[in-house]
């Protein structure tokens, strides 16, 4: 037999045995790496607190969009106190109470003035303006609700909250002291 042939049969013997064990746990090591890769950058955590911040940020303009039609044709806001989404319900604004994912960190709501029900906090002066909010717990929308250009979060003491607020008309998010109600006409991002 030549040389060549012997070769041959030598490499296609070896091929048919199969992989060795160091060449399986080279890239079972591999792919542990790449999968541990791909988890940090997706970062599941962070994508549940935003999908859930996402429907908070839905209730709460749902909220503020039925008071303003509650008013339309009540003339007159509902009372603050824990049953304001039950009146909404009862005039035909909403078809069912709505019930917010609850947030990691307390809902701010300043007991004294306004009243929270399904995790959805809100305070009217009783005439013609209302505030709706929750906190949110996504570090993205702590951002945002930042206005940060440099991807800062809220600062020490306040929490990032989706708001409607009834001056402005619409829903945003802002950072809330985290000791009682928001002022009227916050500045939402």
């Amino acid at each position: 037999m030549t040389t060549a042939k012997l070769a041959t049969r030598n490499i296609l013997t070896k091929a048919a045995k199969g992989f060795t064990l160091i060449e399986l746990l080279i890239v079972i090591v591999i792919i542990g790496v790449l999968a541990a890769v791909i988890l940090i950058a997706i970062n599941p955590v962070e994508q549940i607190a935003r999908a859930n911040d996402s429907g908070r940020i839905s209730d709460i303009a749902e909220i503020g969009h039925a008071v303003q039609a509650y008013y339309a044709n009540q003339q007159k806001l509902p009372t603050v106190g824990n049953t304001y989404q039950t009146a909404l319900f009862n005039a035909g604004e909403i078809s069912q109470a709505v019930v917010t994912v609850p947030p990691s960190t307390n809902t701010v709501c300043d007991g004294a003035t306004g009243g929270t029900q399904g995790g959805i906090c809100y305070v009217s002066n009783g005439t013609t303006n209302f505030l709706v909010w929750t906190t949110l717990d996504s570090t993205s929308n702590s951002v945002k609700a930042a206005n940060a250009v440099a991807g800062t979060p809220c600062a020490a003491g306040t929490v990032p909250a989706a708001i409607y607020d009834s001056s402005q008309g619409k829903a945003g998010l802002a950072c809330l002291p985290t000791n009682g109600a928001p002022a009227g006409g916050v500045s939402l991002n």
